[in-house]
């Protein structure tokens, strides 16, 4: 016999608190959850660095984990003073019923007394879902008290449909450009189509970070202790038949042996032999992996080799255009959501998904003769890209690691444009231009390159 909500809700709450007390004390650890800057957008011309804590922010992953992630920030003083929550429960898609979101939910529910234990709460749900929620904020000693704070205050803004928070985060009586906020949004996806609305809206001033993204984040919460099942599974899904591995590559009590952090597979297919090869769950992949893939397939003798990847740097596009090897093929591997019950990790047979994006483009640079302290920097995106990239931006001085997009197609640009060029500060030496198209899933597709004067 099914039971109801209400007969679920004690469960869901100490799930919520177990959860949550698990993160509240990792956060002196170095198992904490880290909020890693991955894209700056700016105003045209502004100097923006990252002494200090920025005053608007994306948080990119779960809930709880980003809540999380600012616990730890504020314990080691380095994020402001959390002055107002805003709580949108509403569902994203017409299925999804309120027991699941608020499993969902409850551990970063039961986190916000911690992260900000004298702000002020604001809940947005249906009408008819309003007395359940206010059972669970009940029971985290949460009271929905929707006053205005001080103005310096920053607001956190959560919510399960993230369409919904630019109108949230303009729910604040300051101004729009002075608005202090921190968004979390669920995944890349949900951040991708956020940023594409605010850059339309006119925010051009915020950061992007990502939680709990890198591999070994990300292994660790996905595949822990299991990573050999994880690529195993995946090797299954894609159809290929496993290779038998040589003595040398396990130790004797079966465990794998420095070096040997790939699983192999074959596939034959109208009388050629494809080498599949399945990178490990807490590594990306990157250039150094296909040279590696590239080295098995010859010392084979096999026709063709296809590489999948659990984390794909944004870069390998650009580099296997410039093979121009149609004998390999990277694609990434997809993961189903996680079920409540059964295996954390499970493989989407259907979602391998090749690499594609941005391949190829012309950047070139020369001196302002009206201006001799300012330069221009021409940038053309190749034709070998069939679909107009509507969502691309550039960043002139790349430094490797965050991406400061100082041009953007959405914001600067006109619909559809291919080209654009850019009057810079005179810059001695080379110059460092990164060119990042973003697709409709979050996937970035970078090229980089390195001008000369």
């Amino acid at each position: 016999m099914a039971t109801s909500l209400l007969e679920r809700l004690p469960r869901i709450v100490a799930h919520g608190r177990r959860q949550a007390q698990r993160l509240v004390d990792s956060t002196h650890g170095r198992q904490r959850e880290r909020a890693v800057p991955v894209e700056w957008i700016d105003v045209p011309g502004d100097a923006a660095t990252d002494t200090g804590a920025p005053s608007r922010r994306v948080l990119c992953g779960v809930p709880a984990l980003s809540v999380a992630a600012l616990l730890a920030e504020q314990r080691e003083c380095r994020a402001p003073r959390i002055g107002r929550v805003v709580v949108d429960l509403h569902p994203a898609c017409d299925g999804d019923a309120l027991p699941a979101r608020l499993a969902r939910w409850a551990p970063c529910l039961a986190l916000l007394r911690k992260v900000a234990p004298s702000a002020a709460l604001a809940l947005r749900v249906a009408p008819d879902e309003a007395s359940i929620v206010q059972l669970v904020l009940d029971a985290y000693t949460l009271r929905d008290t929707d006053v205005e704070p001080h103005a310096d205050a920053t607001t956190l803004l959560l919510a399960e449909d993230a369409s919904r928070l630019p109108a949230l985060a303009s729910e604040t009586k300051t101004t729009t450009k002075d608005a202090h906020w921190i968004a979390c949004v669920r995944d890349a996806t949900a951040c991708a189509a956020l940023r594409r609305s605010l850059l339309l809206r006119g925010d051009t001033r915020f950061r992007i970070d990502a939680v709990g993204a890198t591999p070994a984040e990300w292994m660790r919460r996905n595949a822990a202790a299991q990573p050999l099942a994880a690529m195993h599974a995946a090797l299954v899904a894609y159809g290929a038949k496993p290779l038998v591995e040589t003595a040398s590559m396990a130790t004797p009590t079966g465990r794998r042996r420095a070096g040997a952090d790939v699983v192999l597979g074959e596939v034959r297919r109208d009388g050629e032999r494809t080498l599949v090869w399945v990178d490990a769950p807490d590594r990306r992949t990157g250039e150094a992996t296909v040279c590696r893939a590239i080295t098995r397939r010859e010392h084979g003798r096999y026709d063709r080799v296809v590489v999948l990847g659990w984390h794909v740097a944004p870069l390998l596009g650009q580099q296997l255009a410039g093979r121009g090897d149609l004998r390999v093929e990277v694609q990434a591997i997809r993961c189903l959501p996680r079920a409540e019950r059964g295996p954390v990790l499970r493989i989407d047979p259907r979602g391998f998904a090749p690499i594609d994006g941005l391949a190829r483009a012309c950047v070139d640079r020369r001196r302002s003769r009206s201006a001799p302290d300012f330069e221009w920097v021409n940038v053309q995106l190749g034709d070998d890209f069939g679909e107009p990239v509507v969502d691309w931006s550039i960043d002139p001085a790349h430094d490797g690691d965050v991406f400061r997009g100082a041009w953007h197609a959405l914001r600067d640009g006109e619909p559809g444009a291919r080209s654009v060029s850019l009057r810079l500060p005179r810059h001695d030496g080379p110059r460092r231009v990164c060119v990042r198209a973003l697709g409709a899933d979050g996937r970035a597709s970078e090229l980089l390159y390195v001008v000369l004067c």
